[in-house]
């Protein structure tokens, strides 16, 4: 393999090695700033057009927002996903 390439690779990994410390962030941060903009879990859950259960998942952890619904919840919250995930962008 070329030695850059391999290279790329490894300081990827070496920085994306264990995704599952990030989505443990996920649940305090929704619970936190939706109590911040003082809304029920119900409330977000009507705006996102989700069940409430669904949203009580993911404060939860019992569940992860898909893709789309990971990026409302970080525009409606004005954050990056990376913060919304705890991770430093460095």
């Amino acid at each position: 393999m070329n030695p850059k390439k391999e290279g790329a690779l490894e300081a990827l990994h070496n920085r994306h090695s264990d995704p599952e410390k990030f989505l443990a962030n996920l649940p305090a941060f929704l619970r936190s700033e939706r109590e911040h903009y003082q809304l029920t879990q119900k409330e977000l859950a009507d705006w996102m057009n989700l069940a409430t259960q669904s949203y009580q998942a993911y404060e939860s952890g019992k569940s992860i927002p898909t893709l789309p619904n990971f990026i409302r919840l970080a525009d409606f919250f004005d954050v990056s996903l990376d913060e919304m995930i705890g991770r430093n962008s460095d």
